[in-house]
């Protein structure tokens, strides 16, 4: 969707037009329906994309490691310099664009 596009009230709706272009056969499809924005609801991605997953939480304390790491997390870990600093974790979200970056937690023991 257009970023600015505005969320609908009610049950308001806008056209929305899809075209399926099959080069190799010289054939294509339209298809052709209404959508409905609604507002934004933030929300914590899952592994499962949906109910009963496990939020998609990563460790990036080493920069120069690829991907991410999943838990289980340590309180510390190795910044990629051989030195063990307070560990960062990137939580996956939606619905929180033009929202302040957190850098920081506190961990309490339990």
């Amino acid at each position: 969707m257009p970023i600015g596009l505005a969320p609908n009230t009610g049950t308001a709706s806008y056209p929305l037009v899809i075209n399926f272009h099959n080069e190799a056969a010289g054939t294509g499809t339209v298809i052709r329906g209404q959508v409905v924005i609604v507002a934004v609801q933030p929300d914590v991605l899952t592994d499962a994309n949906g109910p009963g997953g496990r939020a998609v939480v990563c460790n990036i304390t080493n920069p120069s490691t690829p991907g991410c790491l999943m838990e289980p997390f340590n309180v510390t870990s190795d910044d990629g310099t051989g030195t063990l600093v307070p560990t960062v974790l990137e939580v996956h979200l939606t619905g929180v664009r033009g929202t302040a970056r957190v850098r920081s937690c506190r961990y309490r023991k339990p």
